[in-house]
């Protein structure tokens, strides 16, 4: 009795590990190696005497390569920077009113771009960004968001 109970324990255990096991392996893709399919360019016949004119080809272009300058933030202008995003983040209601300002700092010189809703918002900007030590300038590109 004894030795039936270890059979039936070890069937309990080894056949849903052996029907798993099956089972994951009649899911995996066979492994088929297929060689890159070969290009055969065919060209052009006719059995027709017809002559073919082609446009003249044309002389191509040159076109001096494209050449890119990274701009380096001074540290001045990244403190500037900072403190002008404190500035933002000090005041909730003058944060959401120029919450469409893209803000720039280049040598001491300031660029503001994007909308404010009213004109008076767009000046407070300014006027707070010129009281910061080191400005030297605002380009003030702003508009009036219309309604």
């Amino acid at each position: 009795m004894e030795d039936f109970m270890k059979m039936r324990r070890l069937i309990w255990v080894a056949l849903p590990l052996s029907l798993a096991a099956g089972c994951v392996q009649s899911h995996r893709a066979p492994v088929v190696y297929v060689p890159p399919p070969t290009t055969t360019i065919v060209a052009p016949t006719s059995e027709r005497s017809v002559v073919r004119v082609y446009p003249p080809a044309t002389a191509l272009e040159t076109v001096p390569p494209v050449t890119t300058t990274t701009v380096v933030p001074t540290s001045s202008d990244l403190a500037m920077a900072d403190t002008i995003r404190k500035m933002f983040d000090a005041d909730p209601s003058f944060s959401s009113a120029t919450k469409n300002v893209q803000v720039g700092v280049y040598h001491g010189t300031v660029t503001l771009r994007g909308t404010v809703p009213l004109r008076e918002d767009s000046d407070e900007l300014q006027r707070r960004i010129q009281t910061i030590p080191g400005i030297v300038q605002v380009d003030n590109q702003l508009e009036v968001a219309v309604h």
